[in-house]
C-alpha cells in the first residue's frame, strides 16, 4: 500500500512531514495513519537525538 507524502483527509493540510512513534509497533507496515511516518518508539528516539539545535525544526501538535 502506497501513501503519498501529501497525507491524506484532515492531514492534507499540514505542511511538511509527520515523523512520530506508536504505540502499536505491530501497526508499522500497515495502513494506519493519515499520511505520518510511525517509526518504533526506539526509532523515533534516536531520530530525536541526531536533531541539531537551531539546525532543526521540530513542532509538537497534541
Amino acid at each position: 500500500f502506497w501513501i503519498g507524502l501529501d497525507g491524506l483527509g484532515d492531514a492534507v493540510a499540514y505542511a511538511g512531514y509527520g515523523l512520530h512513534g506508536t504505540i502499536e509497533p505491530d501497526s508499522i507496515g500497515r495502513q494506519r495513519s493519515m499520511g505520518c511516518v510511525r517509526l518504533r518508539p526506539d526509532d523515533i528516539a534516536l531520530i530525536y537525538e541526531c536533531l541539531s539545535e537551531g539546525e532543526s525544526l521540530v513542532q509538537i501538535r497534541r
